[in-house]
């Protein structure tokens, strides 16, 4: 690690600034030099096994997601924050999702994690992923509907873009819910992303599969946080 920024795979040939940043992960936008393209890539902590379930749980079921509302995933994979010691990579690239259907977790070498546990190396799984140019919250910001107001220049939000950015979301969690039968659980303004003018949903850390028919009936959010209204003007 240094200054801050993830050691990345080889591919990745340019990490920029920090976008978002947790408890337990960061995120950053970075140029991947297979396309030069930009990205975004999310850093998470791996501490323990349970951590590492929870995490390939996030990249298994943000890999079956394939719609136009969600943000897209590119490949993942968890290394240590030693250069070239990677330790498992679960590319998703060519594997088409199947609507409906989560993959099983994949078999991962725990002793090599345990091993480096003992060692005190950390670890951390790494997630690339389609840019958003800003998530909800940047975009409040930007409309100056926020006191914590942005320089960039001002973004009109008129009826017609609300009732078009609603309609998205509300794509999104139908894709969710009806085709793929997946509560996202956390949908707050830093997981509504803004792509090309359009919305994405994003952050799949708390999302939960559940079989067809399945009532979602006691399943509460981890982390709604509702904006305060001293936020507002």
């Amino acid at each position: 690690m240094e200054d801050g920024y993830p050691v990345l795979k080889s591919d990745i040939v340019e990490v920029k600034q920090k976008i978002q940043e947790g408890p337990f992960f960061r995120s950053f936008i970075c140029t991947r030099g297979l396309d030069f393209k930009k990205y975004t890539i999310k850093q998470v902590d791996l501490n323990d096994e349970k951590d590492v379930v929870e995490a390939i749980r996030e990249v298994e079921l943000h890999a079956a997601l394939q719609h136009r509302r969600v943000i897209r995933y590119v490949t993942s994979w968890i290394t240590s924050d030693m250069a070239d010691n990677g330790l498992l990579e679960i590319p998703y690239d060519s594997v088409p999702g199947r609507h409906g259907h989560i993959p099983p977790i994949p078999r991962i070498n725990r002793a090599a994690l345990r091993s480096a546990w003992d060692l005190g190396i950390k670890l951390y799984l790494y997630i690339l992923m389609d840019m958003a140019e800003y998530d909800f919250r940047g975009v409040l910001m930007k409309s100056g509907r926020l006191r914590e107001c942005s320089p960039a220049p001002p973004m009109v939000l008129t009826d017609k873009l609300r009732w078009r950015w609603t309609l998205q979301l509300a794509q999104g969690l139908d894709y969710l819910h009806r085709q793929m039968h997946v509560v996202h659980r956390n949908i707050n303004m830093g997981n509504i992303c803004v792509r090309s003018g359009n919305i994405a949903l994003g952050e799949f850390e708390a999302a939960l599969p559940l079989a067809e028919g399945e009532c979602a009936r006691g399943i509460h959010s981890p982390g709604a946080r509702p904006l305060p209204p001293s936020c507002l003007e």
